[in-house]
């Protein structure tokens, strides 16, 4: 099992991690509402800081269904946990550190049993799933001008390095899900029922610096064991 990283930046982290589908979360077809706000125009965003600095971009990460739950013994960025039967092994195990926590020494135990808890089993996607949410991601950059500098679609979650876009952060997430979502549906490998393919929420570090890009970029791509050739990322210059 590939095991999820965070980005190791000392930028500041800011998310919303929860083992509650992301469909839920909205209560109603997300790809429909997507499409009814496509004729909208998508500048880049000037003038957000952080910490006092330009944000240029953003490192961005997200799992699939089942993958990092919020009560994960090695720390999580979840406020609350929302299934009963994992509550059962404790609460959310919320963290404010800025560093991956995916080494962290963890009763290894505990997580497993911790799943057997989940309604459904957990995701873990294939090739051919992989390629077809890369089409839903390459849809979504056209509708929205996204700019993808880095992506590492990996088989339990998601690395992304993002220019700043006048979008929120969980919008653009939202969007790319709905997107591969629907790009896994038509080819008729997802069936859209109760079964979530994602969990719900993300991960992010802003980046202030062309050298916190180049470092982002660098760090989602040592993820992948083998390249991946996406046509929507774009070299950073």
């Amino acid at each position: 099992m590939i095991n999820a990283t965070a980005a190791p930046f000392t930028a500041r982290v800011f998310s919303r991690q929860t083992c509650l589908p992301w469909d839920k979360q909205h209560g109603r077809d997300a790809a429909d509402e997507i499409q009814r706000q496509t004729s909208l125009p998508a500048k880049c965003e000037t003038g957000r800081v952080n910490g006092g600095k330009m944000v240029i971009g953003l490192h961005v990460v997200f799992c699939v269904y089942g993958f990092w739950l919020p009560n994960d013994p090695r720390g999580s960025w979840s406020d609350f946990v929302g299934g009963r039967e994992i509550f059962k092994y404790g609460p959310a195990t919320k963290t404010d550190t800025r560093r991956s926590v995916a080494g962290t020494a963890h009763d290894r135990g505990l997580r497993l049993n911790q799943k057997k808890g989940l309604k459904y089993p957990p995701v873990r996607l294939s090739e051919r799933q992989i390629a077809l949410i890369g089409d839903g991601f390459a849809r979504a950059c056209e509708e929205w001008d996204y700019v993808f500098y880095a992506c590492s679609i990996l088989p339990e979650h998601v690395h992304l390095v993002v220019r700043q876009h006048s979008r929120p952060t969980g919008r653009i997430v939202g969007h790319l899900k709905a997107r591969a979502t629907r790009s896994l549906v038509a080819a008729g490998i997802w069936k859209r029922d109760k079964r979530p393919l994602w969990s719900e929420g993300h991960w992010k570090v802003f980046l202030n610096t062309p050298e916190d890009v180049t470092r982002a970029i660098r760090y989602v791509e040592s993820n992948l064991e083998k390249k991946q050739r996406w046509q929507f990322v774009a070299p950073f210059i």
